[in-house]
């Protein structure tokens, strides 16, 4: 925090050596595991979503890539604190380059996939507000993202302890502005999802809508949880390196919530036994189009890419929040 006296930061981090050193071999542990989940979030994603839109498909090896990259470096950090620099004061007092990508690196991620979310929720608000709070949350993620990457290259000049406790306000506000943007994104989809799910008169698509509303509160919840906790230790402890350990992995809750949300979509590939809606296959009972009694649809088997074509015609203008996923009537044997 900013009241710390900056010559105390050194005695500080010297007399408590494992609160220095420790969280950065834990954080490096839980960065490569969740770097490890990444992968094989990214291998089901390439099995099973071969046909997806080629900006989405840009989206996700863009931020693979950057996650892999971010790894790397942050291995470097932990690799230098503990090994080169062990048994030397610079380890308590110098900081080194690779330090500057944790806030960086989690910055730029954090806020490419928050503009995503915003994009999706522009879509599909159902009125001006929430289209005006998808600006919101453009605006503020934007606004952690650039506070992040400046305030991690300022940080190494001078590259040292000193510096950082200098740059407490600034770190304050990148963790509170992605905390508050965490919380906006996570209300409008539940509000939008919830909308439909009210709105809907299958019994199916309700079942549906409710499980996508516990899927989008619990992946928003997870990304701002560990930015709450971060900003937490980070004031709470501002002479210890506790708050690495959830910086370290902010940018993977973040990477890991949006692939999970893409996989849990219907797979576009093929298969034997597929149950899937094709629109030429839709037939209504009066031959043209919408009856007066009940609607009676005829399923054959074929496959669809995504939601926008499988469902036109009907009252699905929230299906886009899902990225593909649809609602469809088997055919009875």
């Amino acid at each position: 925090m900013a009241s710390v006296a900056p010559h105390i930061a050194l005695q500080v981090l010297e007399s408590e050596i494992a609160a220095a050193v420790g969280p950065i071999f834990i954080a490096n542990i839980l960065n490569w595991m969740f770097m490890g989940t990444l992968v094989m979030q990214l291998y089901t994603y390439y099995q099973n979503y071969p046909s997806d839109r080629i900006a989405v498909r840009i989206l996700v090896y863009t931020l693979f890539i950057l996650d892999f990259a971010q790894t790397i470096m942050l291995t470097h950090h932990g690799w230098w604190c503990i090994v080169t620099s062990w048994g030397t004061s610079q380890v308590f007092s110098v900081l080194v380059w690779s330090a500057a990508m944790i806030p960086f690196m989690c910055g730029l991620i954090a806020g490419i996939v928050q503009v995503f979310y915003a994009f999706r929720i522009w879509r599909l608000a159902p009125n001006k507000f929430i289209r005006s709070v998808a600006i919101l949350i453009v605006v503020l993620a934007l606004t952690q993202s650039m506070t992040a990457m400046v305030t991690g290259i300022v940080l190494l000049h001078p590259p040292d302890v000193n510096n950082l406790i200098r740059l407490h306000p600034e770190f304050s506000t990148w963790l509170g502005t992605s905390l508050a943007d965490d919380i906006l994104i996570t209300a409008c989809m539940t509000y939008i999802l919830a909308k439909a799910k009210k709105d809907t008169s299958w019994s199916a698509s309700e079942t549906l809508l409710a499980s996508l509303i516990n899927r989008v509160i619990t992946t928003g919840a997870a990304t701002a949880v560990c930015a709450a906790v971060d900003l937490g230790m980070f004031l709470g402890y501002p002479t210890t390196n506790y708050h690495v350990v959830p910086a370290y992995i902010l940018g993977k809750f973040y990477t890991n919530s949006l692939m999970l949300t893409l996989n849990l979509r219907r797979p576009h590939v093929a298969k034997d036994n597929s149950d899937s809606l094709p629109m030429d296959s839709v037939k209504f009972a009066n031959g043209t189009g919408m009856s007066r009694g009940r609607l009676h649809v005829q399923v054959d088997q074929a496959t669809f890419s995504n939601a926008d074509e499988a469902m036109a015609g009907y009252d699905t203008k929230w299906m886009p929040a899902v990225g593909g996923l649809c609602i469809y009537k088997r055919r009875r044997s």
